[in-house]
């Protein structure tokens, strides 16, 4: 069986075209769509439950969880155990009719490879767009100038997460670590790739499966890099940068304390020293980045690293 996890906030405008993208997408025998509503003021359940489809599941919660960080959180948890493959789905993305059975074959083709019992992730690119689903930008990897095929490694995505968790797949071994996720970390798909890429493996597939809706209500955007902007922030926004960061370090040292006694010796060092970097000189913490060969996508975002760190 294949779950879908769709975390949906006040989600009237673009929600029921999303699940029939979904629904249109898929070739599997069995499908699920879990919606999990926070608590929401629009027509969000009705506009679900007006679709009157077998395959999709409404859950709506009295409690706010204020984030789609915590929706997705919740639904991730929740139903670690309840399926074969997973996908996570936006309320206000749109899904190609490639994207279930594309990545389905290529989650299929690393199972193969590496076994079921290996934790397995993939993710896609998308096409940003706007409300109107016109194209902004090709390639959501290539607008933000992401390395998405060499920086898959769990070191390097300690520092940078370059996946968005609305084109993943993965399995049930990696829903099973899915089990408790820590409400402070970054975010749920920068979570979910680091434990895939400790514990199992992550791939790129190098398609557009889905087109990714910008408009004035999204909690998280898609941002086109640039180097005029890259300097600008640099220069006036130094206490973001320093807070990301920091955010960074603390997300690993919740990774070793929710896995500690699975993480090997050298990776369990690695950890310990990012997560307490701060207190290190800063030569030293320079020298830290430099012998684990830590860097981000581009030049100016590793500058930013360096400079920050």
């Amino acid at each position: 069986m294949l779950t879908v996890l769709l975390a949906a906030y006040n989600g009237d405008d673009y929600i029921a075209e999303q699940i029939n993208s979904i629904i249109n997408s898929n070739n599997e025998d069995e499908l699920k769509i879990i919606v999990s509503l926070d608590k929401s003021v629009d027509k969000t359940a009705d506009v679900v439950l007006s679709l009157d489809n077998p395959l999709i599941e409404l859950i709506v919660h009295d409690k706010a969880f204020g984030s789609a960080q915590g929706n997705f959180s919740w639904a991730i948890s929740e139903y670690a155990c309840k399926s074969d493959y997973f996908m996570l789905s936006d309320q206000d993305d749109f899904w190609l009719k490639n994207k279930i059975p594309d990545s389905m074959n290529e989650i299929r083709r690393m199972e193969k490879k590496y076994g079921v019992d290996t934790p397995c992730l993939v993710f896609t690119d998308s096409v940003v767009v706007d409300e109107n689903l016109q194209e902004i930008y090709d390639s959501f990897i290539k607008s933000s100038r992401f390395d998405a095929k060499k920086r898959n490694d769990f070191k390097q995505l300690i520092v940078q997460n370059v996946a968005q968790g609305c084109t993943f797949t993965y399995n049930a071994a990696l829903a099973k670590y899915l089990h408790s996720i820590p409400k402070d970390i970054i975010m749920h798909d920068w979570w979910m790739i680091l434990v895939a890429s400790y514990f199992g493996k992550v791939s790129f597939l190098d398609k557009k499966t889905m087109l990714y809706r910008q408009h004035a209500k999204n909690e998280i955007g898609a941002v086109k890099f640039s180097v005029f902007s890259s300097i600008m922030k640099l220069i006036n926004e130094k206490s973001s940068f320093k807070k990301s960061i920091e955010k960074t370090k603390l997300q690993a040292k919740l990774f070793l304390q929710i896995y500690d006694e699975l993480i090997d010796y050298d990776n369990k060092n690695f950890l310990v020293d990012y997560s307490s970097s701060s207190n290190m000189p800063l030569l030293k913490r320079k020298f830290f980045l430099y012998k684990n060969r830590l860097v981000k996508s581009d030049s100016f975002r590793t500058l930013g690293l360096y400079v920050f760190f």
